[in-house]
């Protein structure tokens, strides 16, 4: 993933992880932004997302 601009907690994404399409709330980031965690929309829970196993993200504060 080329945009680490967009990880920033409080942020909701909607991501394209392999076949799968994400949506929710960044939680929290590595330093690296090599993985960052989302609370995942529809009451799915916390996921770790691989920042390397994204292949499309879009980004829009929440408030």
């Amino acid at each position: 993933m080329d945009n680490h601009d967009i990880l920033k907690p409080g942020y909701h994404v909607s991501l394209r992880v392999g076949s799968e399409v994400l949506s929710g709330v960044v939680d929290a980031v590595m330093p690296d932004k090599s993985c960052f965690w989302i609370w995942a929309d529809g009451g799915m829970g916390r996921r770790m997302i691989d920042a390397g196993d994204v292949a499309a993200v879009g980004a829009e504060p929440s408030y």
